[in-house]
């Protein structure tokens, strides 16, 4: 269905112009005030965008505190983990901003997604906002003041986040603790304490510039949030994973990569260990012929092979050339088209307004909706919001 744009009023801000019709209040959000439609979206945007990041383990409150903002109802999903990078335009004040929520490492409910995929495709979303002229100016990083201790993921978390943010843009980070609401008083106060003394896990960041605030699940507590990194971030920045990827670097020669790439040498060795004690017991209920325990050592050889070839799979691709990785990805966008006639690779929208990239060579861009080719590599997708 068209829309009418004749008797819309356009807000002229000069920050972020045409955004929303001025009558819509993302703030006070109800049926008889929708969210403007896609139409309403500047095909070119102006050079200053106010972008900031949404980052922190899965299930601290990222998706949370964006649609306090927004004005929306969390997604049915929230709650199982962001899966992939979003781009949620709203409004703080008088300001227009995106805010970009972020999926978090080491997450569970993720299966069928590695780490490695998660930092392949921020760094692909850092490539792609810098030649959009999206810089950051600032960064939101959330954690659970429920969590009895720092859990093997929030460490991994926070770890990653430092490597991707670069010890130099800690001054343009908020660390916010969340679910203030659910946790005895008693124990938040003494975790929130813990976390910023300068022995604690949150010590180097404040060290390094980084301001501790709570996140308490209203709308005026996120937008004061965002208003603080508005004022601490008047000048764009860089993140560390951006300023690598915009110089070339393949993913393992990225900081968060070697990284990432370490700890999978490290369990690959594990890997080999377990499955070598696998064998031998297994050799062993044969020789004893406990049929019950050799089928269940089976099974737990067969689960280990699944994690291995999964492992191997994270390992090539955080040390592919970006050629070897086109080449797979044309190989594969190009098999499914065959294989699946009449249903093209869906290409989702990749920037917040009405442009896309291509899924392959990730080079060309287009504003046609639907069936298209590029021209670079020939690969045909569905462009579709």
């Amino acid at each position: 269905m068209s829309t009418n744009l004749d008797n819309v009023k356009i807000d002229e801000s000069p920050i972020f112009p045409g955004t929303f019709p001025t009558e819509y209040d993302p703030h006070n959000y109800n049926v008889n005030n929708p969210p403007p439609p896609y139409e309403f979206l500047p095909k070119k945007a102006p050079q200053q965008r106010l972008l900031i990041a949404v980052m922190g383990p899965t299930g601290s409150g990222k998706s949370t505190l964006i649609s306090k903002i927004a004005g929306r109802e969390p997604s049915d999903t929230a709650s199982a983990g962001t899966a992939d990078i979003e781009e949620i335009p709203c409004k703080v004040g008088d300001k227009y901003v995106i805010l970009v929520d972020t999926p978090g490492f080491n997450d569970t409910n993720q299966k069928d997604r590695s780490d490695t995929d998660i930092l392949a495709n921020l760094a692909d979303w850092m490539q792609e906002s810098w030649s959009e002229d999206m810089l950051l100016s600032g960064i939101i990083y959330l954690h659970s003041i429920n969590e009895a201790r720092m859990t093997g993921s929030s460490i991994t978390n926070l770890r990653m986040f430092r490597k991707l943010c670069g010890d130099k843009n800690l001054k343009n980070v908020i660390l916010a603790t969340t679910k203030w609401g659910i946790t005895p008083e008693a124990d938040a106060l003494r975790r929130e304490k813990e976390l910023d003394s300068p022995e604690g896990f949150w010590g180097p960041y404040i060290a390094g510039g980084s301001k501790i605030r709570r996140f308490e699940n209203t709308q005026a507590s996120a937008c004061a949030l965002v208003e603080e990194i508005l004022d601490i971030g008047r000048d764009r920045f860089v993140p560390k994973i951006q300023e690598e990827v915009i110089k070339g670097k393949t993913l393992v020669e990225t900081d968060a990569g070697a990284y990432l790439n370490q700890a999978l040498v490290e369990l690959n060795k594990k890997h080999a260990e377990e499955m070598a004690a696998l064998r031998e017991e297994i050799e062993l209920a044969r020789r004893e012929r406990n049929k019950m325990m050799e089928d269940a050592l089976k099974r737990e050889q067969k689960r280990l092979k699944e994690e291995i070839a999964s492992r191997e799979e994270a390992q090539w691709l955080i040390n592919a050339s970006k050629v070897e990785l086109l080449e797979r990805q044309i190989r594969e966008l190009k098999s499914s088209s065959k294989t699946r006639p009449g249903k093209l690779p869906p290409n989702p929208l990749r920037f917040w307004h009405l442009r896309w990239r291509c899924l392959a060579c990730k080079d060309e861009k287009t504003e046609t909706e639907g069936e298209w080719t590029c021209p670079k590599c020939n690969v045909t997708q569905m462009n579709e919001q």
